[in-house]
């Protein structure tokens, strides 16, 4: 079967914004057999690190000896990066069968991008016997594709501002969004995050019996050598908080992480993809998530920043904007991912002030060749933005030696 063509039927369902009830996914999923009942679950959700965290949590259950699945959005090269088991990518050979069996039945119930993806994830876990799946919510938590499943533990990572249009605009309305992965009885792992953001993760918690655990106090040892920043080993420390409340083991955190790291899943994150001159694409997309990458590039030697920069029309761009001129680069090169929900550069540049440091690019193939003309030996090129950006730029990369 040919694979571009049956997932070019699955991006047509493609649809924006958030659903406001889950009957599709619930009604796709019962004409499945209701494969997410099939197997253990971890639901993870938050503002950031909900995808690292979902990945590292991967790598503990599978280091641990547990056949274990994963599920995170949204893929920044390839499709199959959104599911896979024990770092093995889900094969283009079942997503064709899968699409091209259920078809009529999309067309019937009609289903979202998401929705259907979410559906294809949970048959991949059943079908393939799977002792636990991670699933990481893709927007919100409360009325997300993902949300049907009946996890053992919960995690939220952190609550910020992201996605305001549909989830809200105060952190209080965001939280309580986020709080809807939280269920009856089952305990939830939150991350450090702000006093009024907690504030209604506990009131959630009480509500439904539920054991609020911080991650910052639970008893993990993280002595490790390997280079990480500081936002990565949060993360890293919240999903050995989870395996940990789980009742399992923790096997060796060196090990974890490297293989975390090699994770054809784990792309784009703070990704070195060039040494000399030095490349790094990270798919930081909102002002907390710029601001932690600011963090990890203070780590980092070099002699002259330069930027690629994208992002999506709905993103608080202004904000972030201030931000990116903060890291203090020689040149930043505006420029689209081939995304229909991409600003456009001439309109991204209305937020920035230092239009003397500007250089506008239609597409992510010429802001590189642009980028080419000034980095040396010993810079930095840093591309970040958005998923679509990163995903464009380690696609062109491919195709050019620098």
């Amino acid at each position: 079967m040919n694979i571009e063509k049956q997932l070019n039927y699955l991006f047509r369902l493609e649809r924006p914004g958030m659903k406001y009830d889950l009957k599709n996914i619930e009604r796709l999923c019962v004409a499945l057999g209701n494969p997410q009942n099939n197997f253990k679950s971890i639901h993870i959700a938050g503002t950031n690190g909900k995808g690292s965290t979902s990945v590292y949590t991967q790598s503990l259950l599978t280091t641990a000896g547990f056949r274990t699945g994963l599920f995170i959005s949204p893929h920044v090269l390839k499709f199959n990066e959104r599911i896979s088991i024990d770092y093995k990518l889900i094969d283009d050979n079942y997503i064709s069968e899968y699409i091209s069996r259920y078809k009529e039945l999309f067309n019937e119930i009609k289903p979202s991008f998401f929705e259907a993806t979410t559906a294809l994830a949970f048959k991949f876990f059943s079908d393939s016997k799977v002792d636990y799946a991670v699933i990481e919510a893709g927007l919100g938590g409360r009325l997300d594709s993902t949300n049907i499943i009946n996890p053992e533990i919960t995690c939220i990572t952190t609550i910020g501002y992201d996605h305001m249009d549909y989830l809200g605009d105060t952190i209080e309305k965001i939280s309580f969004e986020k709080a809807g992965i939280i269920k009856k009885y089952v305990p939830c792992i939150v991350g450090k995050m702000p006093v009024e953001a907690l504030n209604v993760l506990k009131n959630v918690c009480n509500d439904k019996s539920s054991e609020l655990i911080l991650a910052e106090n639970i008893d993990v040892n993280l002595n490790t050598p390997l280079d990480i920043s500081t936002h990565q080993l949060m993360n890293l420390k919240k999903s050995c908080s989870i395996v940990k409340q789980m009742g399992i083991d923790l096997p060796d955190i060196n090990l974890s992480y490297i293989r975390a790291g090699n994770n054809e899943a784990f792309r784009g994150r703070f990704e070195i993809i060039n040494n000399d001159p030095l490349i790094i694409a990270d798919v930081a997309h909102n002002v907390q998530a710029l601001e932690n990458l600011a963090h990890s590039l203070e780590r980092v030697k070099y002699k002259k920043l330069y930027i690629i920069f994208g992002m999506m029309h709905d993103k608080d761009i202004a904000t972030c904007a201030q931000e990116v001129e903060n890291y203090g680069a020689e040149k930043i090169i505006l420029s689209k991912a081939n995304s229909p929900r991409a600003q456009l550069p001439v309109k991204l540049m209305t937020k920035f002030s230092q239009h003397e440091k500007i250089i506008l690019s239609d597409n992510v193939t010429e802001a590189f060749q642009t980028a080419r003309k000034f980095v040396k030996t010993g810079d930095l090129l840093l591309v970040t933005g958005s998923f679509y950006l990163c995903g464009d730029f380690l696609d062109t990369l491919s195709k050019f030696k620098f």
